[in-house]
């Protein structure tokens, strides 16, 4: 019984804490988007027409290996959903597809080679998830002649490294997860990288920093009603409230 309430006591106080934390976070960090120009959205929006005027065919390739689950049922489940073109969910070679970090297998709808002799024109759009590896020769040579029958190719994530590979990448912008980053460029030098998430997080960041320091300013004393977090002494000990020279040294370092 004494357990059972010393672990109702436990998850109050971790419950309390994090209530806490999160009533301390500040308040003008809450991301936006910045607006995206009406003629660059027209822009993106005739560049994604379809080239052929019927239902579209949307193409989501995957190695039989191993490719990513989010990458490679996430867009199938969501466009099927919608119901704005037919999709396929496409496999290297003949039996299912081998998923990770999550769900064993999957079992496409066709092969590539399958897929091919149905649709000779080729896909409308080719959808290309993050895959274990970038180099498999049958992926990559497919992804080429859907591109010169003029399917738009979308690569998701890591699977730009995929996309790179093909060549089909040379000379455009593109963008990828950041860890994948160096080996994107390295391979592609003439990728002309983006990446504006990146950008406006360090610019948030810059500016929630610019208005404590301005706020500071219009306030010397603030230091010292607010003492600054730090390593502690010991249980029920403060710091040592700091003045305006010293947060200036801090803001400076």
């Amino acid at each position: 019984m004494v357990a059972m309430w010393g672990l109702i006591g436990a998850v109050i106080v971790v419950a309390g804490g994090f209530g806490l934390w999160l009533a301390a976070l500040p308040s003008d960090m809450a991301a936006s988007a910045p607006p995206v120009p009406a003629s660059e959205t027209a822009a993106m929006l005739d560049a994604l027409q379809p080239s052929r005027k019927r239902r579209p065919v949307i193409a989501v390739i995957g190695l039989n290996d191993a490719t990513e689950t989010t990458d490679y049922v996430v867009p199938t489940g969501i466009l099927r959903r919608a119901d704005v073109a037919d999709v396929l969910m496409l496999a290297a070679g003949p039996g299912p597809v081998h998923l990770y970090p999550a769900l064993n297998a999957v079992e496409p709808d066709a092969t590539i080679a399958e897929f091919d002799a149905a649709h000779p024109d080729g896909a409308d759009y080719v959808i290309v998830p993050a895959m274990s590896r970038d180099d498999d020769p049958a992926v990559l040579a497919w992804l080429r002649q859907q591109s010169d029958k003029g399917a738009i190719v979308i690569a998701v994530c890591a699977g730009a490294k995929v996309v790179g590979a093909a060549g089909l990448l040379d000379g455009r912008r593109a963008t990828t997860h950041w860890y994948y980053l160096k080996d994107l460029l390295r391979r592609s030098p003439t990728i002309e990288y983006v990446a504006p998430a990146l950008r406006d997080r360090r610019k948030r960041r810059d500016d929630h920093r610019h208005h404590r320091i301005r706020a500071h300013d219009a306030d010397p004393d603030r230091g010292r009603r607010r003492p600054q977090k730090g390593r502690g002494r010991g249980p029920g000990s403060r710091r040592r409230p700091l003045g305006r020279a010293a947060c200036e040294q801090r803001i400076q370092v």
